[in-house]
This record gives structure tokens, sequence and C-alpha cells, in this order.
């Protein structure tokens, strides 16, 4: 899901959802509060390698999105770009070249203050995109999937 949202929109829904208690909720309220935002496309390139899936997203200046919640640890590529990222972990700002290890059960929203390619790198011989979305993004966080992750993980 993505949305095209100015940094005063931004400002105002950050506002709107100050009195949530934890992080997860006001990212939550946040991913709400955008749903009812005029949706806008992302450009989406999947590349199939020996033993490697990516996919690259091109996000413009000035669009809020939301990612999955990935089932299994895998690499993601900030190539170029300005981008306010946050998780229930905390918020930050990604500006040019960054490598970032993803743990599972990680949900990330941003907002682009620049043009931002992001690459998602996933260790799989699958190059069937249905059956990758399947094994590898969890259906929420109440996924039974993902519960069983959690003490192994120490995600819970």
């Amino acid at each position: 899901m993505s949305f095209d949202l100015t940094e005063t929109d931004a400002a105002e829904i950050a506002r709107d959802i100050s009195g949530e208690t934890t992080l997860r909720e006001k990212l939550d309220r946040f991913i709400a509060t955008m749903k009812a935002m005029p949706q806008i496309e992302v450009p989406v390139d999947h590349i199939y390698g020996a033993g490697i899936y990516a996919r690259r997203i091109c996000v413009a200046k000035g669009t809020a999105l939301e990612g999955e919640i990935h089932l299994t640890e895998h690499m993601n590529i900030i190539v170029s770009g300005d981008i306010d990222v946050a998780t229930e972990y905390g918020v930050e700002r990604i500006v040019g070249h960054r490598i970032i290890v993803s743990r599972p059960g990680t949900k990330r929203i941003g907002y682009a203050r620049e043009d931002t390619v992001w690459i998602t790198l996933h260790a799989t011989e699958e190059k069937d995109l249905d059956k990758l979305k399947t094994t590898l993004i969890a259906n929420g966080y109440a996924d039974p999937r993902l519960e069983a992750l959690k003490e192994q993980l120490w995600l819970g």
C-alpha cells in the first residue's frame, strides 16, 4: 500500500496518533488513517537469480508506504534516496546507501523525502511470485506461522 503524502499531512497524522501507547499501535493507527487517502502505485521489479529473489521498488518523493510483515530474515538495500522509516522498534531517517538486515516479524512504514530506490533480497530458489508471497509474507501479526517464531526469535 502506498500513499501520496505531504510532510504537513504526515505531521498532522503523527499528532492524531500521539495518544497511542506503543509504537506498534501508533504504526497501526497511522496505516489505518492512510488507507482513507488517495492510493498510488509504486513501481516494482521482480528479479530472480541463483538462490535469490530481489524485489526493487522506486518510491517517489512525497510517498508514504506500508511494508509487509515478513516471515524470514532477509536483506534490504537502500540504493539511493532519503526516506524516514518506522518500525515498532523506532524511527530512522535513511539518506543515501544503506544495507539493513530485517528480522522476521518486522513491519515498516516509510515516508520518502526524496526519490528512493529500495531492494529487498530473499534467499530462495522459488520463482513463482504467488508462492513467494505465501511463504515469505505473514497474514498480519496473528498469523500462526509468525506466532510460532516468537519464542524462537524473541519477538513477543
